[in-house]
């Protein structure tokens, strides 16, 4: 799916003249690259909301100034927790045939059987560092955590390889664990108590 932004330069100015930005419903913004000076724009902001629910580092975003296109990732953003209203944009400039580092999100599919028996799912890691191409950039990975039972632990090394995609993080970064809760650890304690008594008992009559 691509995501285009038409975006506007801007001069770069002092309070007010980004109050006023604000105003008229714009986002200021900068796009930053190695190989070129950081370029001062603004979008409108309702482009960038209803493109972008969750503001993703993983999301290549093609820039678009008159006939000229930007394929950008975000590195940065100031927002507003009260209103959730974005205030600042940072975007880093990324070229087709050069690696980039980035974070990637992890999305858990399927509900593990332990949680059916009780158990407490705990995402730990949201997302995992990444290195690769631009083309080979996924926007999220995805775990299929259906078979795991209470106690298992997923690591960094138990996920599939991904074509040309090298994974950063390390292997033994947990990202997903299915712990028990507390009403299934009494049971259980309760339950071996009363094996315990009943194995005593046993004992006692012969």
């Amino acid at each position: 799916m691509e995501h285009i932004l038409k975006i506007e330069p801007r001069k770069t100015g002092n309070k007010s003249s980004l109050k006023k930005l604000r105003a008229e419903l714009k986002i200021p913004a900068v796009v930053y690259g190695a190989h070129q000076s950081s370029l001062a724009i603004s979008l409108r902001e309702e482009d960038f909301l209803h493109q972008f629910k969750h503001v993703s580092e993983s999301t290549i975003i093609t820039l678009q100034l008159g006939k000229k296109s930007i394929d950008v990732l975000v590195k940065d953003y100031d927002q507003v927790l009260s209103t959730n209203k974005i205030r600042h944009i940072d975007f880093y400039a990324i070229e087709a045939d050069k690696t980039l580092k980035t974070h990637v999100p992890v999305v858990l599919v399927g509900t593990p059987h332990g949680v059916l028996e009780g158990g407490i799912l705990e995402h730990v890691s949201h997302e995992i560092e990444v290195e690769c191409l631009p083309s080979d950039l996924p926007e999220e990975i995805t775990y299929d955590c259906a078979h795991l039972g209470i106690g298992d632990t997923v690591h960094i090394r138990d996920f599939p390889q991904i074509k040309g995609v090298s994974i950063i993080t390390h292997e033994d970064q947990v990202v997903v664990h299915v712990a028990a809760s507390r009403i299934t650890e009494i049971v259980e304690d309760t339950t071996e108590d009363m094996s315990a008594v009943e194995e005593s008992t046993e004992d006692e009559q012969t």
